[in-house]
C-alpha cells in the first residue's frame, strides 16, 4: 500500500479479514444471473451480473464486441464459469460468440464462429455441447468449439431449449399449443414429455427431473419430466407480462425475467429492473471463486475500479484487493462486512443513503463490521490471505472504500462495492 495505517497494525487487519470469512460460512452459497439487455450504443452488448438474493448488480466492464444490432440470447457455461456464450442475429458477424469473463467482472477475449456462424434466436450450453435454435432447427457442436456443426432435430415453432448430460429438451409454441420434447443425444430417441399452453421460455433443473416453462401470461409452470404432470403454477410477476427467460441455479432455485424485471424465488420483489429491455438471462451454475463489483460510487469514488491479485480461492495466502485513489488523498477508509443486503451495525437495509449524514447521492453498500483506515494514500492494496479451510467454501464478504472529500459535509466519497466469494 502507498501510505500507512491509522490505528491498526497489518496483523490485526488480516486477522479481522479471516474472521469475516469465517463468519460468512453461515451464508448459503448462491449463484448470479447474467442479464442481457438491448442497448442503443453501437457494437456494445449490455450485460448485468445480478445477485439472486437481491443484493444488487454490476455492469460487465469492457463490453466492446463488434455486434450490430445487440445480441439476442445469452447462456452461461455450466462447465466453465469463466465463459459465457451469446448469439447475434442478424449482424455483420452473425453467429455464436464465446466471451471470457475475468476478475472484477471484466470481459476479456471474445471468440466468434467455431460453434455457429449464422443467425439463431437462442443459444444454450449443455454439459458437452453448445446448441443453437433457428426456425425450429436445433444445431449442436462441441463446447470446446471443435468438430462439425450438426443438425440435431427440427421442432416446428420451437422457441427455447435446455440440455443437461445426454438429454436435450425443446419447447414449441404452435399457435398457443406448446409440446415439450425430450431428445436423447446418444440414442437419438425422441419423447413427448407433454403438451402445454402458451410457453415462451424453458429451463431444466440440474438436480432433479423438473422443467419450468415461462408462459405468455406471466406465469411459471413446473413440470415433472418423467410423468409430464404439472406440479405447480405460480405468478411470475404482478403484471402478467410474458416470461422471456428462466433459469435454475446449481441448487435448483429459479430465476426468471420479463422485459422489464428479473426475479428470483430466493427473495420478494424484482432483483433487477432494466433501464432498457431485457432480452434473455443465464444463471451461473458452477461453483467458482469470484470478485464482482456492484453498486455505484459517488463524487471522487464514482469512477473508481477495483483490482485484485488472484482470486479468493482456499489456501491463497497472497490474495489481495485494491484500488487506485486519484487524486492523492489524506485519508481512506475500507469497510468490510458479511452482507450487502442488511446492516447489523446500522440496523437497516442496504444500500443506506448517506445523505442523512451529509453526503447526498452517496450510498453505504456494505455492512461496516470492520473499518480499516489508511493515511496519505495514492492507492490501497489490502492483503486478504485466505486460509485453506474447507468450511469457508461458498462464504462471501463485501468491501467498499471511502476517500476524503470536500464535496459534502460528511467529508467522504464512496466507491462501488466489491463482492467476494471464496471457493
Amino acid at each position: 500500500m502507498n501510505g500507512r495505517y491509522a490505528g491498526r497494525t497489518m496483523r490485526s487487519a488480516l486477522s479481522t479479514c479471516v474472521l469475516l470469512t469465517a463468519a460468512a460460512t453461515a451464508q448459503m452459497p448462491h449463484d448470479h444471473a447474467l442479464v442481457l439487455e438491448t442497448t442503443t450504443a453501437f457494437y456494445v452488448p449490455n450485460y448485468r451480473i445480478v445477485d439472486l438474493f437481491g443484493g444488487g448488480y454490476t455492469i460487465v466492464h469492457n463490453q466492446n464486441v463488434y455486434s450490430l444490432p445487440s445480441p439476442v440470447s445469452v447462456a452461461t457455461d455450466p462447465m466453465a464459469p469463466g465463459h459465457y456464450f451469446f448469439q447475434t442475429n442478424p449482424s455483420s458477424l452473425a453467429g455464436t460468440w464465446r466471451q471470457n469473463l475475468g476478475m472484477t467482472a471484466t470481459a476479456q477475449q471474445a471468440m466468434w464462429g467455431p460453434w455457429q456462424q449464422g443467425p439463431a434466436s437462442r443459444v444454450r450450453v449443455g454439459t458437452n455441447q453448445v446448441f443453437t435454435l433457428q426456425n425450429g432447427l436445433v444445431r449442436a457442436t462441441a463446447r470446446a468449439g471443435s468438430g462439425p456443426i450438426t443438425n440435431i432435430l427440427t421442432v416446428p415453432g420451437a422457441i427455447d431449449l435446455a440440455s443437461i448430460g445426454s438429454k436435450l429438451w425443446v419447447v414449441a409454441n404452435q399457435a398457443g399449443t406448446s409440446p415439450l420434447i425430450e431428445f436423447d443425444l446418444v440414442t437419438s430417441v425422441q419423447r413427448l414429455v407433454g403438451t402445454y399452453s402458451g410457453a415462451r421460455s424453458l429451463a431444466v433443473s440440474p438436480t432433479q427431473l423438473e422443467a419450468c416453462l415461462g408462459l405468455d401470461n406471466g406465469q411459471l409452470q413446473r413440470i415433472d419430466i418423467a410423468s409430464g404432470a404439472v406440479t405447480s403454477l405460480q405468478p411470475g410477476n404482478p403484471t402478467s407480462a410474458p416470461i422471456l427467460a428462466v433459469g435454475y441455479s446449481r441448487f435448483a432455485t429459479l430465476a426468471w425475467a420479463d422485459a422489464q424485471n428479473a426475479w428470483s424465488e430466493l427473495t420478494t420483489g424484482p432483483i433487477y429492473t432494466a433501464a432498457a429491455t431485457i432480452v434473455d438471462l443465464g444463471v451461473g451454475t458452477a461453483t467458482t471463486a469470484s470478485a464482482v463489483p456492484f453498486g455505484m460510487g459517488c463524487g471522487l469514488g464514482s469512477g473508481s475500479q477495483w483490482i485484485t491479485a488472484g482470486l479468493p480461492t482456499l489456501g491463497n495466502a497472497n490474495f489481495q484487493i485494491g484500488m487506485s485513489v486519484w487524486p492523492f488523498q489524506p485519508l481512506a477508509i475500507l469497510a468490510l462486512g458479511t452482507s450487502r443486503v442488511q446492516s447489523s451495525v446500522l440496523g437497516s437495509g442496504l444500500p443506506f443513503d448517506l445523505g442523512l449524514f451529509g453526503a447526498p447521492g452517496c450510498d453505504l453498500l456494505v455492512d461496516p463490521q470492520t473499518l480499516l483506515a489508511y493515511a496519505a494514500i495514492s492507492s490501497v492494496q489490502q492483503p486478504v490471505p485466505i486460509p485453506n479451510t474447507p468450511a469457508l467454501a461458498g462464504a462471501s464478504f463485501f468491501a467498499q472504500l471511502f476517500v476524503s472529500s470536500n464535496q459534502n459535509a460528511l467529508g467522504l466519497d464512496g466507491t462501488p462495492g466489491l463482492a467476494l466469494t471464496i471457493q
